[in-house]
């Protein structure tokens, strides 16, 4: 490809990206309700104000109504911090503003990468691709930082192995930012090394094995030590790898379930496509990027939550065998950047970039007012506020960042790693509901309606039912 051509692509590439983000943060914001269907973001709200106010990290349960004592490691609490200046600034619109950005902004990557090595067509696919697979996770949470982080430095170490170097030192600033806004930073410390062996293993003899191995192992050295700069240290760097060992206690949460035809529909169908691709179009894919891919396959499959980081990773990861894709005649010219096609791609993409914006700002001119969902149950808070009800309350896992949100201080929330593996599972046991009662002193309970320990508490001595509702179901002590 000659320089001319090279430029052409790059420039493309951008122009497409470009419109392809404006119109998946336009197509994002229409899920609004959706994004904002998340616990944690209230008790962010709340943590980040407390940071802001004492101008110091929380080390402590607060907020908790068991634990208020128990040390607490905030690994997110630079999350925290922005969460709660865009919602005091921004409202709820704000926080569905970023969320949505920063899927536009992965997806743009992907888009680009794709773009610049193999041309319009697979771009685009692979952009609608992402944003699909996306969806299943798309909330306004501190893992969407690592969507978008996580993109950007995979397609930085895929560029740098193209042209056999390593990653560019501005990405150690960027990793310790990661490490302090979210716990997914672990995922590219691994892609780190994962770039590394292969870098050694397509070397072309030893001494250049061992020559890239110097220098791909110094570079992951310096990532390791740039994700340790945060305030909790050598802590923080292990602090993923101590969540995710809490297996028990994890089962019981939706993002941490392995993933099925019936929860995750999405993932199955993006492996169909992805197979139909790769026989249907005799794509040939490097071994080591295949490996890599199929490690995000089983994360994907092993956990929910994982789905989103194998939709923006596999594209990036395998740009360079759909630079190789075998296509119609029909559509070898909209395939590349040749002249002929620029200007047609020009105006569609100014077509669509256009009425993305238009959609955007409407979107964003409507006032989100959260009402009742499955982690909001405002009427019945409102009602207990109101009594008010006196006392410590036993709460539905799903609500704890709600009431937190409230100023009422919840049994258990999301913290996880606040609460321990023994502590959840023992709440997760219904039967052993009527002594945690006792043992805890609670003066009332708020559940789902359809959550199992409503009905048992109807049956309990010493409890009756005071405040029936769509959103939650609410009993107290009886005198």
């Amino acid at each position: 490809m000659s320089a001319r051509q090279s430029a052409a692509g790059e420039s493309g590439a951008l122009r497409l990206a470009l419109a392809i983000a404006v119109a998946a943060f336009c197509a994002s914001l229409a899920m609004r309700s959706r994004i904002l269907e998340t616990q944690d973001l209230y008790y962010h709200i709340v943590v980040g104000r407390w940071t802001l106010d004492h101008s110091a990290i929380p080390d402590r349960g607060l907020f908790s109504g068991s634990l208020p004592d128990a040390p607490w490691l905030a690994h997110e609490w630079l999350s925290s911090v922005f969460s709660a200046i865009v919602y005091d600034w921004a409202g709820w619109n704000g926080l569905v503003a970023v969320a949505a950005l920063a899927l536009a902004g992965a997806v743009g990557i992907v888009a680009y990468a794709v773009g610049r090595t193999a041309g319009p067509l697979p771009a685009v696919a692979c952009a609608l691709l992402t944003w699909g697979l996306s969806l299943n996770h798309l909330r306004a949470r501190p893992h969407m930082a690592t969507l978008l982080l996580f993109a950007f430095w995979i397609a930085a170490h895929a560029r740098a192995r193209a042209e056999e170097r390593t990653p560019s030192l501005w990405l150690l600033p960027l990793m310790a930012l990661w490490a302090n806004l979210h716990g997914g930073f672990l995922a590219g410390v691994a892609f780190t090394a994962l770039f590394a062996g292969e870098a050694v293993f397509e070397a072309s003899s030893l001494g250049e094995a061992a020559r890239r191995g110097l220098r791909w192992g110094l570079f992951l050295a310096a990532t390791s030590g740039a994700a340790a700069i945060t305030p909790h240290g050598a802590a923080g760097l292990v602090f993923p790898l101590r969540l995710a060992g809490m297996s028990t206690a994890l089962a019981g949460i939706q993002e941490w379930r392995p993933s099925s035809l019936a929860n995750n529909p999405a993932l199955i169908a993006w492996l169909l496509i992805f197979l139909f691709a790769g026989l249907q179009l005799e794509l040939r894919f490097r071994a080591t990027r295949l490996a890599m891919t199929l490690v995000l396959i089983y994360a994907a499959f092993a956990h929910l939550r994982h789905t989103d980081l194998l939709a923006v990773g596999a594209p990036l990861l395998l740009q360079d065998s759909f630079a190789g894709l075998r296509l119609p005649r029909t559509v070898a010219a909209p395939h590349s950047w040749d002249r002929p096609w620029r200007r047609r791609w020009s105006v569609g993409l100014a077509a669509l970039g256009l009425g993305a914006v238009a959609g955007a700002l409407t979107g964003l001119g409507r006032t989100t007012d959260r009402g009742a969902d499955m982690v909001t149950p405002r009427a019945a808070v409102d009602w207990a506020l109101a009594q008010p009800l006196q006392g410590r309350v036993i709460n539905a896992y799903n609500f704890g960042g709600y009431l937190i949100y409230r100023g009422v201080a919840p049994y258990i929330d999301g913290r996880v790693e606040l609460y321990g593996e023994d502590f959840v599972v023992r709440y997760g046991e219904v039967a052993t509901l009527p002594a945690l009662l006792d043992a805890y002193g609670a003066r009332w309970t708020i559940f789902e309606p359809q959550n199992p320990r409503v009905a048992l508490l109807d049956l309990t001595p010493g409890w009756r039912r005071a405040y029936s509702g769509a959103d939650a179901v609410i009993h107290v002590r009886a005198p």
